[in-house]
């Protein structure tokens, strides 16, 4: 490639101006924090191009994303888009080398890390540089896993894009209120961390995008209220009329930071399909809840979801399965398996005003960003006190366990022995 952001802007490959500042070779750490539509899956194509064809040619980078779908139907398209497949090649997961590649020898890994398994897998790569999309959509694990793997290339750097989901884990990375530098760049700003090896560009509004359609900008400028400050202006602020506003940071747990031993462990289990399946763990020590692990996948078998109640059952303990009552057969198929399985009481209201009660209570260890993103999406309906079916999997799990738990230890819910 022959540097391609140095030529006139009708080049797809040349950034507007909120995007300059993303494409520097000043700091090791980059971020792209916008609005939905704001530029940051092209800003961070143009990054991987840098990556690939001028800054570490020959060496190998990788690209995350929360899912593998959402790099191969979103990225992947947009890279054909802008012309780099007329030179690269895309090869699928199912080739013996999947990624892409570039002629002079670089290759971009295609990944996802969307659940534990996925995410520990980054452990083993080595790396000179890195893109993870949708970061805060991703386990803070992640983040940490890829900052420890730029190990080769002569530039080792990596970058983020994202539209906030929340003061999360993505903020306190780029973000230091207190030793940071601010300064306007356009429509957005541009801040440096106090440590000096790092630098994003915030609150990328949507209308920053020159190339958004201007009804798709007219159809967002619709949203309201927080909604609009999150995904349209890019803030780090939570969604209004949230199930459970008082989740924040201090809810969330360091994995180190969990106790040594625990008293008991339960577990809930909301069946899916095309609809994630989501099974959360909880421990208890005296009277607080550690939500440890979770599994959070779309269109599993039941032999997965067996799998992976064993795996959890012998790295956290047994204890009874309180489940979806959706799917009496697969209760059963549990129990043939060994498990305590049991149907679980159901009840929203009476279940959400339970989860809410241990507020104080409650902790869930940074390595389950499934049941967070949903502590920080869960929302009711506009002006009224029926909940969003959406963005409700790992919640309603949750639910089945400590409620059904605890009505069944007071002898309040007939809890049926398989």
């Amino acid at each position: 490639m022959n540097s391609p952001m140095h030529s006139q802007a009708n080049n797809p490959l040349f950034p507007f101006k909120e995007q300059e500042p993303f494409l520097g070779d000043d700091y090791r750490y980059y971020g792209y924090i916008s609005g939905v539509g704001a530029g940051k899956t092209h800003a961070g194509v143009m990054r991987t191009a840098w990556n690939m064809e001028e800054w570490n040619p020959g060496e190998m980078g990788a690209i995350i994303a929360p899912t593998t779908t959402m790099v191969k139907d979103v990225i992947v398209p947009l890279v054909r888009e802008v012309g780099l497949l007329d030179g690269w090649e895309y090869k699928s997961a199912h080739t013996e080398e999947p990624g892409l590649h570039a002629p002079n020898g670089s290759r971009a890994l295609i990944l996802s890390a969307d659940n534990r398994r996925t995410i520990e897998r980054l452990a083993g790569l080595n790396l000179a540089w890195w893109w993870l999309d949708e970061g805060s959509r991703t386990a803070p694990r992640a983040l940490e896993i890829l900052t420890q793997r730029l190990r080769t290339g002569q530039y080792r750097n990596g970058f983020v894009t994202t539209t906030p989901m929340g003061k999360d884990h993505v903020f306190d990375f780029f973000v230091d209120e207190e030793n940071g530098e601010t300064w306007e760049h356009g429509e957005a700003d541009v801040h440096t961390h106090g440590r000096g090896d790092r630098l994003s560009i915030l609150r990328v509004p949507t209308w920053a995008n020159p190339f958004t359609p201007g009804d798709y900008k007219d159809e967002m400028e619709d949203k309201e209220g927080q909604t609009y400050e999150r995904e349209i202006l890019g803030k780090f602020v939570n969604y209004e009329g949230l199930v459970y506003p008082w989740f924040d940071r201090g809810n969330r747990l360091p994995v180190a930071d969990l106790p040594d031993t625990f008293d008991t462990t339960i577990y809930g289990l909301d069946w899916g399909g095309s609809a994630p399946t989501a099974i959360v763990c909880l421990r208890r020590s005296g009277s607080e809840w550690y939500v440890v692990d979770e599994f959070y996948e779309r269109r599993v078998v039941n032999e997965t979801i067996v799998e992976e109640l064993e795996r959890m059952e012998r790295a956290h303990g047994n204890g009874p399965v309180y489940c979806d009552t959706n799917e009496p057969r697969a209760i059963d198929r549990l129990s043939r398996e060994g498990f305590d399985a049991r149907e679980a009481e159901k009840s929203v209201e009476t279940g959400i005003r339970h989860v809410d009660s241990l507020r104080e209570e409650l902790h869930v260890a940074e390595s389950c960003q499934h049941t967070i993103n949903e502590f920080n999406q869960y929302r009711y309906k506009d002006k009224s006190d029926t909940v969003l079916k959406e963005n409700d999997h790992a919640l309603d799990a949750l639910r089945y366990a400590l409620f059904t738990d605890d009505t069944t230890a007071e002898g309040g819910v007939e809890v049926i022995e398989w």
